[in-house]
């Protein structure tokens, strides 16, 4: 006989022994009452539980649905520009925004180190400026980020500390979210990183 056997039989001679105490006292009305309110309070305590985990689930799913909504501007932002390297950092400002890219022209100039004559675009001068760091570059068309131009090609002129330059346009962000003018230079025109710039006249 192993252990598992033993055990059941000794749980079968106490509930027979338990009847006969029942059966010799007279006590089978106490006992079903007994038993009937512990089935009873068994089957309500089982109840409040399920209950209660119901409402914890459904309170979960309510707080999940409302993050969801709560970031659905901000995924959706992140999808309408996606094609922006700055479009997380935008994005979590201003989720309504829509990145547009830095303007470009159509016929970028020559390098100044070998120059071709062009025919300049008309443009209204808006003020000037003085170039505050020494190899600051014009660039034809580009995005700046934290190492500068990442259009290297398009490089048309280098200037040095203490150049003056004429501003063509009032301030531009550019795709990575650095300002830029669009600067005249002698007979070359194109843009530049705004930091590089001290204007006469504050832009208002």
């Amino acid at each position: 006989m192993d252990w598992n056997s033993g055990v059941a039989i000794g749980l079968a001679l106490i509930f027979i022994f338990v009847l006969y105490l029942i059966d010799k006292h007279n006590l089978w009305r106490r006992s079903l009452t007994i038993t009937c309110w512990v089935v009873g309070l068994g089957a309500l305590a089982y109840g409040l539980l399920l209950g209660y985990l119901w409402y914890a689930n459904w309170r979960t799913e309510q707080r999940d649905a409302a993050e969801q909504l709560r970031e659905k501007p901000y995924r959706d932002c992140i999808a309408r520009n996606s094609q922006f390297s700055n479009a997380d950092q935008e994005c979590h400002k201003n989720p309504a925004i829509t990145l547009v890219p830095l303007p470009t022209q159509t016929a970028p100039a020559s390098n100044i180190t070998n120059p071709s004559p062009a025919i300049p675009k008309p443009h209204s001068v808006l003020g000037q400026a003085v170039v505050i760091y020494g190899n600051d570059a014009i660039y034809a068309h580009c995005n700046f980020d934290a190492n500068g131009c990442i259009y290297e090609s398009g490089m048309i002129a280098t200037l040095n500390k203490g150049d003056r330059v004429q501003i063509l346009s009032h301030k531009v962000r550019a795709a990575d979210g650095t300002d830029t003018y669009e600067v005249r230079f002698q007979q070359w025109t194109g843009w530049m990183d705004a930091t590089s710039l001290q204007l006469d006249t504050p832009e208002k």
